[in-house]
């Protein structure tokens, strides 16, 4: 992994909040001791960053990648589907408080490679319960990616 890559995943990791980061540690080591190497691809998001990617495959390609322009992100290439990637619009989703994480197991093919098909899929979602995440895979629409604190979303009162 280079230095840059690693450096955008500390920093991911480095966004959640406190004790769920802790968790979120707990899990990656867990992972790394059973031989499943992971790349954490998603920590804490602006709101800006969840509206854009709740626009995504609801709004056209260019109005999407304005609004992911305003937040900082690249925009979507042409060859790139323009798909709902979250059902969930700012404000509600727990990545926003960092309380959720994406990740993504890897596969060495003359170096690491995101392995999207992994076999390890359920294996992970069992050591995120242990370490008390709620895992995603096993929801309606599941999302294998996600783990989150299973704890409601702080509101202020």
């Amino acid at each position: 992994m280079s230095k840059r890559t690693k450096g955008r995943v500390l920093a991911r990791i480095n966004s959640l909040a406190p004790g769920f980061r802790g968790r979120c540690q707990l899990f990656l080591i867990l992972a790394a001791d059973q031989g499943i190497p992971l790349r954490v691809t998603q920590g804490r998001r602006s709101k800006l960053q969840q509206g854009a990617l709740y626009a995504q495959g609801r709004e056209s390609r260019k109005v999407v990648n304005t609004l992911r322009q305003k937040a900082g992100m690249a925009k979507l290439r042409f060859w790139q589907r323009n798909r709902k990637v979250t059902g969930l619009p700012p404000g509600s989703s727990k990545h926003e408080y960092g309380l959720a994480m994406d990740i993504v197991p890897m596969k060495w093919q003359q170096w690491l490679l995101p392995d999207w098909a992994s076999p390890y899929w359920d294996e992970l979602g069992e050591l995120g319960n242990l370490c008390g995440l709620t895992w995603g895979g096993k929801w309606r629409n599941p999302d294998r990616p996600h783990f989150e604190d299973p704890e409601p979303i702080p509101r202020p009162e």
